[in-house]
């Protein structure tokens, strides 16, 4: 089974601790239980990636899988807070050990890719692999690393602004995105719900015209990312299926933070928290259909 893991699958592991956090406040047990599961499937991932190394290097110069294994990191920085009761300090330099292993990776990838300033090269996936250090503002303020906390904050907000005109003409105008990769457009809520996430957890003082900001822009591609759901679920298990997880996930938490910070500072929305429920339901229906494809391509005999 090991050896059948995808690099792709750390979206899922990533998702499934976000999922963890998203549904902690209904019952710590489901925090743990997804946290616990997302885990395993981490130290699954791992051995397979120091038990082929090869393979590992041959699959990361496809473009959309590098992008995707930005992941990786992300799932390091945030399966740390949930190590950090029972290892202490360690866990503090495994989160640091996330945060450094994605600003190289994004190193690496603006020289293997980005300076090779072909537009085919770019997907969705490249706001993952940019904008996906911010997981360190959601995640940093566990360990009181509040000034790495909002420098990756502001860094995925400036790469966010320059990425999204770049990304949409790839996706809108050039097209042709491959069918194994068209998951990926779910990827597009990605961004703006982890910046709104970081925002809330790394800022105290919130300005609310940058508040206005990362609310309204999620909600344009949350709803475009939801019509585009029903196309993805038709199509055959892929890797990539991963990228409907995380998205879904963690635009909800950001919603939901929003929803909360909103009602304590007292100016609810009318309507919001209702709209937080429907998108933790949508977040828990994608997370566990990516998960029950990878459960059935992971166990699948060999044809023969």
């Amino acid at each position: 089974m090991i050896k059948k893991i995808p690099l792709p699958m750390a979206g899922l592991i990533l998702a499934l601790a976000a999922l963890g956090n998203l549904l902690a406040s209904y019952s710590p047990a489901i925090r743990w239980t997804l946290g616990a599961l997302a885990g395993i499937l981490y130290v699954m991932y791992v051995i397979k990636m120091f038990s082929s190394v090869e393979k590992t290097r041959e699959d990361l110069q496809n473009p959309v899988v590098a992008g995707v294994f930005a992941t990786f990191p992300m799932a390091t920085m945030l399966l740390s807070t949930y190590l950090a009761p029972f290892i202490g300090k360690a866990a503090y330099f495994l989160w640091l050990f996330g945060v450094g292993f994605h600003a190289a990776l994004i190193v690496w990838f603006t020289m293997t890719f980005a300076l090779k300033k072909d537009i085919k090269l770019v997907f969705p996936t490249w706001f993952i692999l940019y904008v996906g250090i911010v997981v360190a503002s959601v995640t940093g303020g566990a360990f009181g690393a509040i000034g790495i906390a909002r420098a990756c904050f502001w860094f995925g907000l400036c790469a966010y602004i320059v990425l999204i005109p770049i990304v949409c003409y790839r996706v809108f105008v050039v097209k042709n995105i491959p069918e194994p990769a068209l998951a990926t457009v779910i990827v597009f809520t990605a961004p703006g719900g982890l910046l709104l996430t970081g925002f809330m957890n790394a800022f105290e003082v919130k300005p609310q015209l940058l508040l206005y900001f990362l609310t309204i822009v999620p909600c344009a591609f949350y709803l475009f990312a939801l019509t585009q759901l029903p196309k993805v679920f038709k199509l055959k298990f892929y890797p990539s299926i991963s990228a409907i997880t995380f998205p879904m996930v963690i635009t909800a938490i950001g919603f939901k933070l929003t929803n909360a910070y909103l009602t304590a500072q007292g100016t609810p929305i009318a309507g919001l928290p209702i709209l937080v429920k429907g998108m933790e339901l949508i977040a828990v229906v994608c997370v566990f259909y990516a998960l029950y494809g990878y459960f059935k391509f992971l166990t699948a005999k060999p044809q023969s």
